[in-house]
């Protein structure tokens, strides 16, 4: 039963370590409750158990899944799935191998929302996603380049499309458009500017890039906010991050809770997106930009992730790390005002969660009424 004793009629199956479907799901959920479901695998029950797992708001129901490339199996999740679905008339989906679910919810009306292009994933399995788009009343994807992709692949009328890219939530956003940056968090780096590369500290990311223009520019102080990953970094890019982490003008945070990063990206003078070429996905919706919007900072990042590229002039594209240190180098002269701060707070006010979840319910309302009114 939901919050209000009703029987739930939504139902979301997701990974709940996904933190944008979970922040997607928490606010549909004041909306129209939610009934979440999450899967897992063994090594994250574990996390679990430990307490160290990103906790999730909904509080779903969670189903362990065998492998590292997650796989259903039908007849032991079938009826699991069934008794945790109860009363629910419609069911978000939302990978392409939960494709082998669908004859467990013949009866029921299944949403899809793609938040990345799995496709570029070798374990995803493009007849899955095609099934599920097939069977689905209602199809959401992250990006509009990810919508051509589906109607290009799959032959999916564009009408059936609903573009939901990624968000923030709405409390992130400052009542108004902030002038300047803030104080940093911890006090360091204590010398300006501050240039923040906000998000996972990962194989996205360009290091030799950012080793060049840390080197290149000895006024910059930089500021990387986020977990350390060093899973499937190169070893030259494994020597570059080095470099920076004993950097005297790098500051590295480590792991932060989400809450905390509107605090880090409001105190730099500028964020920097520099996606690698190696690992950059065309038809993502990038997360780090939308930690970013609200504050209004100056963004220069990479090409190759179209969102990023149809936001110019917002945010400033450089091809080399030449030209990165080049823009730089040209915001700085500029006192880091490039005349675009309000635009960017005022796209950050329409690119929230709430808005998003507010579209997706419209979407799928009709076919929640259209099922009552058949019982």
């Amino acid at each position: 039963m939901s919050r209000a004793g009703q029987p739930y009629r939504l139902a979301a199956v997701y990974p709940s370590s996904e933190p944008a479907l979970s922040r997607f799901f928490v606010a549909l959920d004041r909306l129209e409750p939610v009934r979440g479901i999450s899967f897992e695998r063994a090594n994250e029950f574990l996390q679990i158990a430990l307490g160290i797992y990103p906790r999730d708001p909904l509080r779903p129901s969670r189903v362990l899944i065998p492998s590292s490339a997650p796989r259903w199996r039908p007849r032991w999740h079938g009826p699991w799935l069934r008794r945790l679905l109860g009363d629910a008339q419609g069911v978000f989906l939302t990978r392409p191998e939960q494709a082998a679910l669908l004859p467990v919810l013949a009866d029921r009306r299944v949403a899809y929302y793609a938040i990345d292009d799995y496709l570029h994933y070798r374990h995803f399995r493009p007849e899955d996603e095609r099934a599920l788009i097939e069977a689905a009343v209602a199809v959401f994807v992250c990006s509009p380049a990810l919508a051509e992709r589906f109607v290009r692949d799959y032959g999916v009328a564009r009408e059936r499309l609903t573009v939901l890219p990624m968000g923030l939530p709405a409390r992130h956003v400052p009542a108004a458009c902030p002038k300047s940056p803030g104080a940093v968090p911890g006090g360091r780096p204590a010398s300006r500017p501050v240039f923040g590369v906000i998000g996972a500290v990962n194989y996205r990311l360009r290091f030799d890039w950012l080793r060049h223009v840390v080197e290149a520019l000895p006024w910059s102080h930089w500021l990387f906010v986020g977990y350390l990953e060093r899973g499937r970094l190169t070893a030259a890019e494994t020597a570059d991050l080095r470099v920076l982490e004993a950097h005297p003008r790098c500051v590295f945070t480590g792991k932060r809770d989400y809450d905390d990063l509107p605090s880090y990206a409001a105190a730099v003078d500028a964020a920097v997106i520099p996606y690698n070429d190696r690992t950059t996905n065309p038809c993502a919706s990038p997360m780090r930009l939308f930690l970013q919007l609200p504050f209004g900072a100056p963004v220069v990042a990479t090409p190759g992730c179209r969102a990023l590229e149809d936001l110019v002039p917002l945010v400033r594209l450089t091809r080399s790390a030449d030209e990165l240190a080049t823009a730089l180098t040209e915001l700085r002269e500029a006192g880091f005002d490039d005349g675009l701060r309000e635009r960017r707070w005022q796209m950050a006010r329409t690119a929230t969660w709430e808005q998003r979840a507010a579209v997706a319910w419209e979407a799928v309302r009709p076919y929640l009424a259209e099922r009552e009114g058949r019982r």
